[in-house]
């Protein structure tokens, strides 16, 4: 409800930020949940459903770099925050990627921030960027 209410820029992606990690907080715990039921021996539902790729990935690319911002108080007055060592880049998506696939989008999300998130953490200095192309064999399950 609040995305629906007039914002200014910086409010809108704080808030957009929040949606995306509400959400993905909530596919981690199913996730918890879904282990669990593998070791009891149940099956795994899996959810296939249209997933807008350039939108997940710039979701989560939003969380990362939300995570990876200066939140420390300055000490000197008046001078501006650093920019944080690692910056996250806009998703890079090939020309021949279909933008929307077949997918359990909070897996995919799931596996997008582990990955994102690992890369960050072992950055010391520059950029962590995704980048996503068609494979040349095909896999199938």
């Amino acid at each position: 409800m609040l995305l629906d209410t007039p914002l200014t820029g910086d409010q809108r992606d704080l808030a957009s930020t929040v949606r995306v990690s509400g959400t993905i907080l909530l596919s981690t715990v199913s996730n918890f949940l879904d282990f669990f039921k593998v070791d009891a021996g149940r099956d795994l539902d899996v959810v296939q459903d249209e997933v807008d790729l350039p939108t997940t990935l710039s979701d989560v690319g939003c969380v990362v770099a939300a995570m990876l911002r200066p939140t420390a108080v300055s000490l000197c007055a008046g001078s501006p925050p650093r920019p944080p060592p690692v910056v996250v880049q806009p998703p890079l998506l090939e020309p021949d990627v279909p933008r929307v696939v077949l997918a359990d989008g909070d897996r995919m999300r799931g596996v997008l921030l582990n990955l994102m998130t690992n890369a960050a953490k072992f950055t010391r200095a520059g950029a962590v960027a995704v980048r996503v192309s068609l494979s040349a064999s095909p896999w199938h399950a």
